[in-house]
């Protein structure tokens, strides 16, 4: 019995003697990055606009966040930190919010845009909504009231990689297209 009682201890201190543990480069800065989705808002007050939004909200950066490429809906802004960050948002609607730390880098994942006859919208798609825009400015029309013949489509990248997937060795049917813009003009041009 006495031998026992005097194995469990040594034991307990071989095991964690013997265990490796690195140490933490305490000169390199934890990498946090923040994602955020790009969609729209449509105005409720009349005037049949929309807005481009991160994440339904309106975000001011600071200075370092530069875009050379207009945004579309679909569109992701990756925002890499050195260490943490803050994330201020006031109650209003949509919220206007303050990002507070120190970027490390950014990128712009762009959404993929195709143009379709506006008579194939009818399988295999799933909208974000209803609408279609007209212009830069962001007017727009009900899917209904739009008369063209043709759309370009905006992909929703957060969608498409949250629900897009199969298992490796699994058949699959082909992922339906989530779009999270319709537009009467190409966005990207």
């Amino acid at each position: 019995m006495k031998y026992k009682l005097f194995a469990i201890p040594l034991l307990t201190f071989l095991f964690t003697s013997c265990a490796s543990s690195k140490p933490q480069d305490e000169d390199k800065p934890l990498i946090k990055t923040l994602v955020l989705d790009v969609g729209f808002a449509f105005d409720s007050g009349g005037d049949n606009t929309a807005t481009l939004l991160y994440n339904e909200r309106y975000y001011s950066f600071p200075n370092d966040i530069k875009l050379d490429v207009p945004l579309v809906a679909g569109d992701q802004l990756y925002i890499n930190f050195d260490g943490e960050y803050e994330v201020i948002c006031d109650e209003s609607y949509p919220s206007r919010c303050e990002i507070k730390g120190k970027i490390a880098s950014y990128s712009l994942n762009e959404t993929l845009i195709q143009m379709i006859p506006t008579s194939e919208l009818v399988g295999g798609y799933f909208l974000d909504n209803q609408y279609v825009i007209l212009d830069e400015e962001g007017r727009y029309v009900s899917l209904d009231a739009y008369e063209g013949n043709e759309l370009y489509i905006s992909e929703n990248l957060k969608k498409k990689k949250e629900y897009c997937h199969c298992p490796d060795g699994a058949t699959c049917d082909p992922c339906p297209i989530y779009v999270a813009g319709l537009y009467a003009y190409n966005p990207r041009i």
